[in-house]
């Protein structure tokens, strides 16, 4: 198995695990004071608590231990969907202008592809895959994170063609091209791109960048109008 696929395996694993003793100890807490006997009901609560917290700090650890890393223009962000992994990376950076001529639209292409060297040995070779949700946004030179335009205001801003979607299912070795849409405030141009899991559960998951205070793994933009 890839070793980020263990990583992963192993952050779902002590999520679920420790949900399942949180909820076991809170069963016997109920179930000892049903009984009249407040000292093992206290005993399983206290580790019920306790189990919770350990898990709430070993995720703030993880967080505030993490650093910024930057892809470099070109490179790809791997996700692991747990027995595989998609590849992202940009490919174009253009700014453009909507029906009414503003120039604060900016158009980036991702490139989604299924690395068929990340398979697990227990997966079908030609079995597709459909993305999980993904997050995007621009940094802007100011820092402030911009969300992609909805459909309605891609169409809205009289844009056509956008590609292939996002969460367009994908056999092992297939790429696909989409186009995102942004607009940035006046004078503003875009740094980075912020491509991440749009799956609650990410949130309160050891070492996801989707977890509180977690730093991000940012993806470089090519030069405005350069294809990589």
């Amino acid at each position: 198995m890839n070793p980020s696929n263990v990583s992963v395996l192993l952050s779902v694993l002590a999520f679920l695990g420790t949900i399942a003793l949180v909820g076991l100890l809170a069963v016997l807490a109920l179930w000892w004071a049903a009984r009249g006997d407040g000292r093992r009901a206290r005993l399983a609560a206290m580790g019920a608590l306790g189990a919770g917290i350990a898990y709430a700090a070993v995720l703030a650890v993880a967080s505030l231990t993490s650093r910024e890393q930057l892809i470099p223009a070109g490179g790809e962000k791997y996700f692991c969907e747990l027995d595989c992994h998609l590849a992202y990376k940009v490919v174009a950076v253009a700014p453009a202008l909507d029906q009414a001529g503003d120039s604060r639209l900016w158009a980036v292409t991702v490139q989604t592809r299924f690395d068929e060297t990340t398979i697990s040995e227990r997966r079908p070779r030609d079995a597709p895959l459909t993305p999980s949700p993904r997050q995007i946004r621009l940094r802007a030179g100011t820092g402030s994170r911009v969300p992609a335009l909805t459909p309605a205001e891609v169409a809205a801003a009289g844009i056509a063609d956008t590609g292939t979607p996002i969460d367009q299912a994908l056999r092992p070795a297939e790429s696909y091209r989409t186009t995102v849409w942004f607009r940035l405030p006046a004078g503003e141009s875009p740094t980075v791109l912020l491509l991440e899991d749009d799956v609650e559960v990410s949130r309160v998951l050891i070492g996801n960048e989707r977890s509180p205070m977690h730093a991000k793994v940012v993806l470089a933009l090519p030069g405005p109008a350069v294809v990589g």
